[in-house]
């Protein structure tokens, strides 16, 4: 993801490092934008259990 972005000409504010949420890149319009990641998180429906 956070190399999809550069490509599309976002600037990386912090570059991806070994931790356990994420990182963060400013796109070429200023905005920063956080990418998270949760191996436990489903985004799909509840289950019933």
């Amino acid at each position: 993801m956070i190399a999809k972005a550069e490509k599309a000409g976002a600037k990386i504010v912090k570059r991806p490092q070994d931790v356990f949420w994420g990182g963060y890149f400013e796109d070429p319009e200023g905005y920063y934008w956080e990418v998270a990641w949760n191996p436990g998180f489903y985004p799909g429906p509840k289950s019933e259990n």
